[in-house]
Formats: structure tokens, C-alpha cells, sequence
């Protein structure tokens, strides 16, 4: 947000709590948002055994996994991701949002996007995933599988879990809807666009692209 980092500011008012409290009840466990202005894991202060962050990186791009290279952003959630997960004792939330916040209707997988990113959480102390999401199953079904089988065993493979959904969710037209998920998931990453919002689908979704993404939607109808 082109400011300084308030993490450090709001970790003293947490910590604080955190201790007052635990003194009479010592098995609770606090939440604190790492959001906007204090989304990087801080410079000077310590994190309370008892509290959990929540990553919510709203200001970052969200349809490009974290290590993509020549991003605008470079490796930041990536290397605040690892910031955090060195730093806090009882682990961090990640707060993914399951959809592109700037325009909603467009199909938006995240296969790419959450094969990558979700393993690189669970390897740096993320205990806890809770993604915000919408009543948004027709455009982002394959996210919202990915997030929660993977969160619940993180030994699967994220391949293996697309193809599980796809043989079991679509039948005989497994192979082509794969195909179709695929095109459309490749035509986000592929894209160097990174705002999200409408206008950017000028860039994504060209006559080309569109043109594939019928076909393959024929051949699976």
C-alpha cells in the first residue's frame, strides 16, 4: 500500500493481551489479521506463543501463483509467507481468497495457482486455512477441492486430487473438462496481467482463447 509496515505497532497491543490473559486462562489461543498495512511479518517484536496471524494478502495479485517470475510483486507473499512462519510458535492462518475479488463471473480455477502455493504454506508452519469464499462452485470449483483436501492431508498430490474430482465429478467427459479447466487456468497465468478487474479480461480472455474454450465445452457436452 505504498506505507509503512504497522505490524510491529500492532503486535505490542497483541502481545499485551495475549499475556494479560493467558495468566488466568492459559489454553486459549488468539487470532490477529496480517492484513494491508501490516501484512509483513514484523522487524522488532516477538510473536506470542498463543497467537495465531492470519495472512490475508488482499493488496497482492491473485490469480498468479507466489513463485512466478517477473511479477510486479516479485516473491513478496512468498518471502512473507516464510517471514511468518519462522517467527511464530504456534504457527499462521492463511486467509486465500477463493475467487477474484475485482470481477466475480469469469471462470478462475487456481489449479496453477494452488498446486503451488498450498504446499509452500503447509512447508512454512501454516496450521490453519481458512480462505474466504462465495457461493462461487461453477467458477471455482477446482480451488475450493484443492483447498480442502490439501488442507486436510498435505502428503496428496495436487495433481492426483484434479484428477480424482474430475473422473468422479464429470463421468465420461472427464478428459475433456480437464482439458477445458486446463485452458482456462493457463490463460490466467499465461497472461501478463495482474489487477484482476474487468478490464484486464481483454488481455485473459481473447477471441482465441474464448473460441478453444467453446470447442472444449462442445466436445465435453
Amino acid at each position: 500500500a505504498q506505507v509503512i509496515s504497522k505490524t510491529d505497532r500492532l503486535l505490542i497491543l497483541c502481545n499485551r493481551i495475549c499475556s494479560k490473559v493467558t495468566q488466568k486462562h492459559p489454553r486459549v489461543i488468539f487470532g490477529m489479521l496480517a492484513y494491508v498495512d501490516y501484512t509483513k511479518p514484523p522487524l522488532r517484536e516477538n510473536v506470542h506463543p498463543k497467537l495465531i496471524p492470519q495472512i490475508a494478502p488482499i493488496t497482492y495479485n491473485r490469480a498468479h501463483p507466489m513463485t512466478t517470475e517477473n511479477h510486479p510483486n516479485g516473491f513478496t507473499v512468498r518471502d512473507l509467507v516464510k517471514g511468518w512462519g519462522k517467527i511464530t510458535p504456534g504457527g499462521f492462518s492463511a486467509y486465500w481468497y477463493t475467487y477474484n475479488l475485482a470481477e466475480v463471473s469469469a471462470p478462475n480455477p487456481f489449479i496453477t495457482k494452488y498446486s503451488t502455493d498450498l504446499p509452500i504454506l503447509f512447508d512454512n508452519n501454516c496450521q490453519f486455512w481458512q480462505p474466504e469464499t462465495m457461493a462461487n462452485f461453477e467458477t471455482v470449483m477446482p480451488a475450493l477441492v484443492l483447498g480442502m483436501r490439501l488442507s486436510w492431508d498435505k502428503r496428496l498430490k495436487p495433481s492426483d486430487v484434479i484428477e480424482d474430482l474430475m473422473t468422479k465429478f464429470y463421468g465420461s467427459a472427464a478428459g475433456e473438462m480437464t482439458a477445458y479447466w486446463n485452458h482456462i487456468d493457463r490463460s490466467w497465468i499465461d497472461t501478463r496481467e495482474f489487477s484482476g478487474c474487468g478490464f484486464g479480461y481483454l488481455c485473459i480472455f481473447t477471441p482465441e482463447v474464448l473460441k478453444k474454450a467453446r470447442q472444449l465445452m462442445n466436445e465435453a457436452l
